[in-house]
């Protein structure tokens, strides 16, 4: 937590867009010209769940981004943890686990597999499988013995490695989702209905024992908001599919979707609570999707941005999305975002974001004239259907 409050005082809040092409995709094999760039001016996150870093990646790493989840299992990712570290201290670090999934590969299946009352079983008393096709063992969220050692493991793993400055915990639902439950051949089964109603609780009940037994280190969770939020038992949250999801190549949201995204982000803040921005796009998406789809979700991003809020944007979790907006300065959000016949604003002290959520073509007439970038200064703006822009003074 000291890290973090750190990093809030030495970092300058300022957002940055620019209507730019994408200028980097790669995946940290490629420009050494990254330490010549200016310093970016909005906070960012990554996911690397990728199975190999070498040290020239990691450096780009640590100069490019200010939070970084790992993947599992942590034993993994303890030296590239490290090695960020070592190339720059302030970046905060979290090691992956899961609340409510077990598999043979994680490093302390062989402690869990022998108490099979840990596991979670349904109607007729097997034991359930989640995450489809997966094969990961579903949990059972209030059995005593699993929430004990989910807790002292991870208070072991932060205990031997300073250079975790917390945990990220996968899987948090507000809700149990039916369609990931599975039996051992793949067919649907469901847990008892009485731990289906008491899922929510269970869930807040065991993430306040997990924060509780972490003390002054970080408990982020990665969940869905759409029926609450774990936001009072944690230290912040993740929403996955900020604005867009990886679901599909193509440009595509859905208005309501998109509002409840920038609402969990605006609320994360008035609760002084971090919150980790990630937006997607489809493997397979073409350059030009790319951009389109990043300028929206980013766009998005400022409308709602707050001093605990960081932002990425991936492919996937082994590729690496960089792009020139968020080295582009338009200074210090002034106030929350507005809107204005179905048009959304935010005004910044050297410039205005424009949203356009609608299907359909708008027109915004600008009260002051503003310059869109790279082009010439204008006070009359055609946005087409769920476009944005943001304007320099």
């Amino acid at each position: 937590m000291e890290k973090f409050l750190l990093l809030i005082e030495q970092f300058p809040w300022t957002a940055a867009f620019g209507l730019l092409p994408l200028s980097l995709l790669f995946s940290f094999a490629l420009s050494d010209s990254i330490a010549a760039e200016p310093a970016r001016a909005v906070r960012t996150c990554l996911v690397a769940y990728g199975y190999f870093y070498d040290p020239s990646t990691l450096e780009k790493m640590a100069g490019n981004f200010d939070l970084i989840v790992w993947g599992d299992p942590p034993s993994h990712f303890r030296q590239c943890a490290r090695i960020v570290n070592e190339k720059n201290p302030k970046t905060i670090q979290l090691f992956y686990r899961d609340l409510q999934a077990m598999h043979r590969y994680y490093q302390d299946w062989e402690k869990v597999a022998p108490n099979r009352q840990w596991f979670l079983n349904d109607q007729s008393g097997k034991g359930l499988l989640i995450h489809k096709t997966w094969k990961w063992c579903a949990m059972d969220l209030g059995s005593p013995g699993w929430g004990a050692h989910l807790v002292q493991s991870v208070k072991n793993e932060l205990e031997a490695n300073p250079d975790w400055d917390g945990v990220f915990v996968d899987d948090v639902w507000t809700y149990f989702r039916d369609e990931f439950a599975r039996e051992s051949d793949n067919r649907p089964a469901l847990p008892a209905s009485g731990y289906r109603k008491a899922f929510f609780e269970k869930t807040r009940a065991l993430l306040a024992r997990l924060k509780k037994g972490v003390g002054k280190h970080l408990v982020i969770v990665n969940e869905d908001f759409e029926k609450g939020d774990f936001l009072p038992e944690s230290d912040g949250a993740m929403l996955e599919t900020f604005v867009h999801t990886r679901l599909t190549p193509t440009f595509a949201v859905d208005p309501k979707d998109w509002k409840a995204s920038l609402e969990a982000l605006v609320k994360s803040g008035r609760e002084k609570k971090l919150f980790l921005a990630n937006s997607m796009i489809g493997e397979g998406a073409g350059e030009a999707e790319i951009e389109k789809t990043h300028r929206f979700c980013y766009a998005t991003y400022l409308l709602g941005m707050h001093p605990r809020s960081f932002f990425s944007f991936h492919l996937d979790f082994n590729q690496v999305l960089i792009f020139d907006e968020w080295r582009l300065p338009i200074g210090k959000p002034k106030g929350p975002y507005y809107i204005k016949n179905k048009v959304y604003f935010r005004q910044f002290a050297k410039g205005l974001v424009v949203v356009n959520t609608e299907r359909k073509k708008t027109r915004v007439t600008l009260s002051i004239p503003y310059k869109v970038w790279g082009k010439e200064t204008t006070r009359e703006l055609t946005l087409d259907p769920q476009s944005c822009v943001v304007l320099v003074k």
